[in-house]
């Protein structure tokens, strides 16, 4: 069992996570509530936790879109190289 705080509320978590992961998640989401509740002006923990869950999967999409191009890229160049190889083992 781990406990984190989360705007000042203290939160008991089970599970098999090592618990300074869960200690960096927690204060992650922290820091983004406070930030969005200053930037919002909003006290509401509500509508804190939702626009943070936002936030957090804008976060999250654009890192799978940003790690999909790379793949991507990566893949092409990959099959330019193989060609590139193919053709110079055929002039051997």
């Amino acid at each position: 069992e781990t406990t984190v705080t989360i705007r000042g509320v203290a939160y008991q978590l089970r599970g098999d996570a090592d618990p300074q992961h869960i200690g960096r998640l927690a204060a992650y989401v922290d820091d983004k509530m406070r930030a969005l509740e200053e930037a919002t002006r909003t006290q509401s923990p509500a509508k804190l936790a939702i626009l943070a869950s936002l936030t957090l999967a804008d976060e999250l999409f654009q890192e799978r879109s940003t790690r999909e191009s790379e793949r991507e890229r990566i893949s092409d160049k990959a099959g330019r190289l193989d060609a590139l190889l193919d053709e110079a083992l055929k002039d051997d």
